[in-house]
């Protein structure tokens, strides 16, 4: 027993995602062109970005302190109106597994307010984030790589393989959904096996091996449902009334419409912005719209107190 718990030790402490590849690379694609945004047009402040949109209607964007490190505009969603590409480290990264970084999209409706989606990004230093931007065939796309570690290769030991899943998203009209096919000769989803193969994986293979897991994260009205907040803290995610046998829910976004403006919540391991939303919502009374429903996590929790 304590053979194998060292041999599980070791093996974790060597698989690292920081020395493996997506297979996927970046530099190969063109990118759109984007400006590098300095305050204009919004309030930028540590954990809060501020902007009104074209009724005069205001906007507030609440993150954690790091994740807008850059700030970057272009029409992303094709609706002719100008979108925001936020770049910053956090707010996970204390797991060895976890992605270091964040990229956060804010495509501006018609009437100049945000629809957000956010995804953290395993490799985001020296203007790799944006880079997940390119073009698939001439249409923008993005594309969201994911580490696991569900065995790949039974000759290796436990934690020494697992795969990388890159998949490709369409930015239309606000909505991010996956899209799948062949893109400039590449199918996606794209997955890439990886293993190590120095002696402590190699002498204590595991015997058996798996695929990966494929899970969409879109934020398309297809497939959304409603439902209504409970009180109390659903343990360590939303307390919902049970959607797919899910009593609470973790949300990368939340967004409320009131007659104040819009609101919006990202993740923030160390603020309580969205847990204040959240409460703003059940308080309202009003149903949630849960977009991109997976495995007890939403992708976008909407409520709206205004038509």
């Amino acid at each position: 027993m304590r053979f194998l718990a060292a041999l599980l030790c070791l093996s974790a402490c060597w698989a690292n995602w920081h020395d493996t590849s997506t297979g996927v690379e970046l530099d190969k694609f063109a990118h759109p062109a984007l400006t590098r945004v300095r305050g204009d047009g919004m309030s930028v402040a540590p954990g809060v970005l501020r902007g009104k949109g074209k009724s005069g209607a205001p906007w507030t964007v609440r993150l954690c302190d790091t994740c807008a490190d850059e700030i970057w505009s272009g029409d992303l969603d094709g609706n002719g109106t100008l979108d925001y590409a936020i770049v910053g480290e956090g707010p996970f990264g204390n797991v060895r597994t976890d992605p270091h970084f964040s990229l956060t999209l804010l495509l501006m409706d018609s009437e100049g307010m945000p629809v957000p989606f956010f995804t953290p990004l395993f490799h985001g230093e020296k203007g790799e984030a944006l880079k997940h931007l390119v073009k698939l065939d001439g249409k923008l796309r993005l594309l969201i790589s994911r580490y696991d570690e569900i065995p790949s290769d039974a000759r290796v030991g436990p934690y020494c393989s697992g795969h990388w899943v890159t998949q490709a998203y369409s930015l239309t009209n606000g909505v991010v959904d996956e899209v799948r096919g062949v893109f400039n000769g590449m199918r996606f989803p794209y997955v890439r096996n990886w293993a190590y193969s120095h002696p402590e994986c190699a002498n204590h293979p595991i015997g058996f091996s798996d695929k990966a897991k494929i899970v969409e994260i879109g934020t398309g009205a297809k497939g959304a449902v409603m439902t209504k907040l409970r009180a109390g803290s659903g343990g360590a995610g939303l307390a919902i009334e049970p959607v797919d046998d899910c009593a609470s829910m973790f949300a990368d976004a939340v967004v409320f419409d009131s007659a104040g403006g819009r609101e919006v919540a990202l993740p923030d391991l160390r603020g309580e912005g969205q847990a204040v939303l959240v409460e703003k919502i059940r308080g309202a009374g009003v149903e949630v719209e849960l977009r991109g429903v997976r495995e007890c996590s939403v992708a976008l929790l909407w409520g709206r107190a205004v038509k």
